[in-house]
């Protein structure tokens, strides 16, 4: 294959992955050369050895140096603390797809180093470590932060993405960000919309999912007020008041989060983006709506991770918490 082919074949590639996946991807790789410099003074340079890469595993399961630490953090490529062994596999896994994506042979690393992390992991859980999940906003949490909207254009838009994102099914902060006015149709009872692409649905295939009009009276002040008549549903607006052809970033619609919880009291560190379609699922189970009609509103592909949230709705309901 020729340079140009495999350029061309790389770009196929990459447009068929999550944008997400591809930029933490990208910081991965950054960071592991970050540390290859400042830790085994190597620079950037393919292809990788395997014992770097060995080295860069051990090195972080068995706790980074003071030096070392301070020398990353100062870098801007981490915060300051221990990396969980999640972490750690996620940044090798983004190392190899990094050389792969570069046409560059991925290191052999030894199955007995790969196979640590996933000891880290147990050893972690046994000694009741819990990662660090965003809480969930339910129906009455989510209430009280639509409350907080008040007149101004940010607050009318912030109210449109608190609603879309959490009663069209939960929706993710890529989905909410990257909504066009070409697949919203308004009807009888309020409006459907076409979600083209998912983190789940990479060939894009699509699916509807609704939102009833008793759930979207902000949804609909947005929009005329906002002017929305093509382009993105969610954009931009800028410190002069004025609303922009740009969408919102996936990154803001964690900020409204927090920033609307955080205005009703709560703390802003337990809540982020993920909390609307964490919340969703979780409210299913309170409400006693079966998994199933939940899943489908929400597109979760992993029954394991729903039922998890489902469940959590459930526990108040459960007889026998009530002996």
């Amino acid at each position: 294959m020729t340079r140009n082919q495999f350029k061309k074949l790389d770009a196929i590639r990459r447009s068929g992955m999550a944008d997400n996946t591809v930029i933490g991807y990208a910081k991965d790789a950054r960071y592991f050369w970050a540390w290859a410099r400042v830790a085994a003074g190597v620079p950037e340079a393919y292809p990788i050895p395997a014992d770097l890469v060995e080295r860069f595993i051990v090195d972080h399961l068995t706790g980074l140096s003071g030096a070392i630490d301070k020398a990353l953090v100062k870098a801007k490529v981490k915060r300051p603390g221990v990396q969980t062994p999640g972490t750690i596999d996620r940044r090798v896994r983004g190392v190899l797809w990094t050389c792969r994506d570069q046409g560059h042979p991925t290191p052999a690393i030894d199955r007995d180093v790969m196979r640590s992390i996933s000891e880290a992991r147990r050893a972690q859980s046994k000694a009741g470590w819990l990662p660090n999940k965003k809480w969930p906003i339910t129906k009455a949490l989510l209430l009280k932060m639509i409350a907080t909207c008040g007149q101004s254009i940010v607050d009318v838009r912030d109210r449109a993405v608190l609603e879309f994102g959490f009663f069209t099914g939960g929706r993710r902060r890529s989905e909410i960000a990257g909504a066009l006015w070409a697949n919203l149709r308004a009807t009888r009872l309020g409006w459907e919309y076409y979600l083209h692409r998912s983190k789940t649905d990479q060939a894009g295939k699509g699916r509807p999912v609704v939102l009833r009009q008793k759930h979207g009276h902000g949804f609909a002040r947005w929009i005329e007020r906002a002017g929305i008549d093509g382009g993105p549903l969610f954009r931009r607006v800028n410190a002069a008041g004025k609303v922009e052809r740009r969408p919102i970033d996936p990154a803001t619609v964690a900020m409204i989060v927090k920033r609307r919880v955080e205005m009703i009291g709560e703390n802003p560190a337990n809540y982020g983006g993920h909390s609307l379609r964490r919340g969703f699922i979780t409210e299913c189970g309170r409400q006693g709506i079966s998994i199933q009609d939940a899943m489908q509103a929400s597109g979760h592909a992993d029954v394991r991770t729903a039922m998890q949230y489902h469940e959590e709705g459930k526990l108040w309901k459960n007889p026998a918490t009530k002996l």
